[in-house]
Formats: structure tokens, sequence, C-alpha cells
């Protein structure tokens, strides 16, 4: 049973690692400042960072992750057969997935209606879009 987890795993891994990106996305490289060709980190560089950081967390690594513990929980269901202890344990991984979804989602729609009800009226309607003040170093 070991080496077909393995082998479950690697199979789930190079398919999750070999696709290619169709869009150039705004949030990677995470950091894009102080190297050799771009000027040095400021404070809003910092808060950018942050928001590159928090937008590659949603839309990127969490569904990937979650589609890996789907496929590895059918996969245990569908191997599960007559234990019941197998198909308990993939029922499991299918719940706590879909609840973490859910906490990381609500997260953010929690967030975006708290600033909505209660933010300043300039921040109602992007204020997940990140621009720079002026006056910030």
């Amino acid at each position: 049973m070991i080496n077909l987890k393995y082998i479950l795993f690697i199979i789930i891994l190079s398919s999750l690692l070999s696709f290619n990106s169709v869009q150039a996305q705004s949030y990677l490289p995470i950091v894009q400042c102080g190297t050799s060709t771009t000027a040095d980190c400021t404070t809003c560089d910092f808060v950018a960072m942050v928001k590159r950081l928090i937008d590659m967390i949603i839309y990127l690594l969490t569904p990937i992750i979650a589609t890996a513990f789907f496929i590895y929980a059918g996969f245990l269901m569908l191997l599960s057969g007559a234990n019941p202890n197998l198909f308990g344990q993939a029922k499991k991984i299918f719940t706590q997935t879909a609840f973490g979804v859910a906490i990381v989602l609500m997260a953010w729609i929690i967030t975006n209606t708290f600033i909505q009800t209660f933010g300043p009226s300039n921040a109602a309607g992007n204020w997940f879009e990140f621009s720079c003040p002026a006056g910030l170093p």
C-alpha cells in the first residue's frame, strides 16, 4: 500500500508541476524590486509584496492544493473497496478540504463586506487594488 501512495503522489505532483501558465500573473515574482535591473525596495514595495503574496495564496496555491487533496481523496475512495476505514479517511479528507477552501474564500468575502460597509467611500469599489500613495517612501 505504501508503494501505491508514493506512485500516486508522484503522478499528482508531476501533473501539477507540468502545466504552462497561459497568462502572465501580476503576483509573480513576489518581490519585484531590489534587483540589478530594478530600483531599491521601499515601504510601498513591501506593502505591494504582501498584497502579491495574498493574491498568490488565494488565486494560485489554494486551488492547486485543494485539487490535489480532492484527487487524493477520490483515489482513496476508489481504492478503499471493502475497507471502511480507508473510505472514512477519504470522506474526512474531502470534508476538511472543502472546509479549508471555504474558510479561505469566506475570509476574503468577510473582509470585502467589512471594507465596503465601513470603509471610506474612495475604497468602496476597488480596495483590493493597490497603488502606492505619493507620500509613501
